[in-house]
């Protein structure tokens, strides 16, 4: 039973005064604790999933970073290797094992890859682009590299092509890490 007298046991004007008995204490003061909890738990979960989809896309980002590195550096082996002179496709390059399955079949981990090849007058190039399934939400950017080696980013999609290197898209950026 509430007592209108202060509690020995604490100061607070806030704190409801009782006798002790549990029972007493109205429904309305557990219920209001009860919803405050949960309205805490919920901004604290609200806030992990935030960092947490941000961190998986960080990730997949990554993955499509070194996805394009392994690309670049098996399509040299390739054209070194390959009797006819030329590089390859995604399928070529998973046959001969430069590249892993999964990444081969043209997704991997949030990401679509593409390769293209072409020789002209002797002249061989192929260009690789890998974007990501939902931008925003599996990835953040957009890449692209070609047989210079280098790898460029975007933050918009683009139009992949074979370009001189004086020539490449201006949404392009040579990605410095």
């Amino acid at each position: 039973m509430f007592v209108n007298q202060q509690c020995p046991k604490s100061s607070s004007p806030f704190e409801p005064k009782w006798d002790g008995d549990a029972a007493d204490i109205p429904w309305g003061y557990w219920i209001s604790r009860i919803v405050l909890v949960g309205v805490a738990l919920f901004l604290v979960a609200g806030v992990g999933l935030a960092n947490l989809l941000e961190t998986h896309c960080c990730s997949n980002d990554s993955s499509a970073i070194g996805s394009m590195r392994t690309i670049s550096a098996s399509q040299a082996i390739f054209l070194e290797r390959n009797p006819l002179q030329r590089y390859g496709t995604l399928e070529e390059l998973g046959e001969d094992n430069y590249v892993d399955e999964v990444l081969r079949a043209g997704a991997k981990q949030g990401f679509f890859f593409e390769v293209a090849q072409r020789t002209i007058e002797g002249e061989h190039q192929y260009w690789a682009k890998a974007s990501p399934m939902m931008p925003g939400q599996t990835g953040e950017r957009f890449y692209f590299t070609n047989e210079s080696g280098v790898l460029f980013h975007s933050d918009r999609d683009f139009e992949p092509g074979f370009f001189e290197i004086g020539q490449l898209s201006p949404e392009l950026r040579a990605f410095d890490r």
